[in-house]
């Protein structure tokens, strides 16, 4: 769902490119001294961010985001008519991040960007039954022999983030538009597994402990966002002739 929707704002993005102009004054720095609050959507779910600075000369501006994300859609994996899987997801997470951004060239738009997210309320589970029954290596298994299969898997609470981020003002207003390439580190993963069924004749709590350790240094979760944002004070300095 949250890749569906970035898909559809890039694509109304380009579409509209003439109402992102060039700002007369090239000097950013009066863009990103600006006390803002918008909207975010990125790969790790949705949300609303604050973005401001300590002062009107400062290359440094500072922010608070939240970000949530909620999946609970059932869904079925078919394999042939009478061989199917129904995965019950049950994956949510609330994040609350705090970041500095550092724009080093008073003439680019582009700067760098580092902070930590606190990912409390995290809850990535699965229930996995089937009610035809499955067929694996022409081994027929019925739905009540398949059993329940509950799995999960948790990460770090507290994920460091370094990426570049990107700003730019929509022409003669107040809205702001920009995105964030990066990534999160969110630590070794924590797998847990609960089953009844045929599973309980098999060696899979071993398996388990060995997928655990392969995955040890899938730790980094790549980041991507796009934000809109509206500037809450108006610029009053007196123009430049």
């Amino acid at each position: 769902m949250v890749k569906n929707l970035i898909t559809q704002i890039t694509i109304l993005l380009l579409l509209s490119c003439p109402v992102f102009g060039t700002v007369k004054d090239s000097t950013m720095l009066k863009l990103y001294n600006r006390s803002s609050a918008g909207i975010r959507f990125s790969t790790f779910g949705y949300g609303i961010n604050l973005h401001s600075s300590l002062s009107q000369k400062s290359k440094f501006a500072f922010g608070l985001d939240y970000t949530f994300l909620r999946v609970d859609k059932n869904r079925t994996l078919n394999f042939s008519e009478k061989s199917s899987i129904d995965i019950l997801p049950d994956v949510k997470h609330s994040m609350v991040s705090a970041y500095a951004s550092y724009y080093p060239w008073k003439k680019s738009r582009f700067g760098g960007k580092a902070g930590i997210g606190y990912n409390f309320g995290q809850k990535y589970e699965a229930v996995i039954t089937s009610t035809t029954g499955v067929e694996l290596g022409g081994v027929e298994i019925s739905g009540e022999d398949f059993g329940v299969v509950d799995v999960g898997i948790k990460w770090n609470k507290l994920m460091p983030y370094l990426g570049i981020t990107y700003l730019k003002p929509m022409r003669k207003s107040r809205f702001l538009f920009g995105f964030d390439v990066g990534c999160l580190y969110m630590g070794s993963p924590v797998l847990r597994s609960e089953y009844e069924g045929f599973l309980e004749s098999t060696t899979l709590d071993t398996d388990i402990k060995k997928i655990q350790h392969n995955m040890k240094n899938y730790s980094f979760y790549p980041y991507l966002s796009f934000h809109f944002n509206y500037s809450i004070f108006k610029d009053t300095r007196p123009k430049k002739p």
